[in-house]
């Protein structure tokens, strides 16, 4: 397949993916009066997903300390629970607070297609992963000043309203809603 039929066929997947949150599922089929009908098959569950905003700490705190101007890198990671570790997009976004700036941002997955950006929100299709944690972002980030108290936060992408993951084949491209992540930052002189 060729590169610009793979990045058709992801905005294809991405759009039907999105699209699938404004439609309604369809009607329960009612048996006619006098049948007998078998109890529903047991499902494993309804699928489950996280997302993680990780650092690199000598201490492993959930909070980072840190200096004016010194860098740190905080980590976008994508988590599935249960069974199901299948996962193709990701969309969120990113909300930093005044006197923290993005310096740089890394992607960590092979990319397919990415829509906006990480401030206003990113619907990001990567290449399917069959792990249950993935590492999907690096972002790179300084202090501009003293900090006793920030807060960086994951949002449901502006656009979208959706905030979460999306699976792989096996699951049909079903989305999975995530629900909102932070990240304690304390800045000192």
């Amino acid at each position: 397949m060729k590169r610009h039929e793979r990045a058709l066929a992801a905005a294809v997947m991405l759009g039907l993916c999105l699209a699938s949150a404004a439609a309604q599922p369809p009607p329960t089929p009612v048996p006619p009066a006098g049948s007998q009908t078998s109890p529903p098959a047991e499902s494993p569950g309804p699928a489950t997903a996280h997302f993680l905003l990780a650092h690199d700490s000598k201490d492993g705190g959930a909070r980072i300390i840190t200096g004016v101007m010194k860098p740190f890198d905080v980590y976008l990671v994508a988590e599935r629970l249960g069974t199901q570790h299948q996962m193709a997009a990701v969309a969120f976004r990113l909300d930093v607070p005044e006197g923290l700036i993005v310096v740089g941002e890394e992607l960590l997955v092979e990319s397919l297609l990415g829509l906006g950006n990480s401030h206003d929100g990113l619907n990001l299709a990567f290449r399917c992963v069959d792990n249950p944690r993935v590492r999907v972002l690096r972002f790179r980030m300084a202090a501009t000043r003293v900090l006793p108290a920030a807060s960086i936060r994951l949002l449901p992408d502006t656009r979208t309203g959706f905030l979460g993951v999306i699976a792989c084949k096996d699951e049909n491209y079903d989305k999975i809603a995530c629900p909102q992540e932070s990240l304690a930052v304390t800045v000192h002189p």
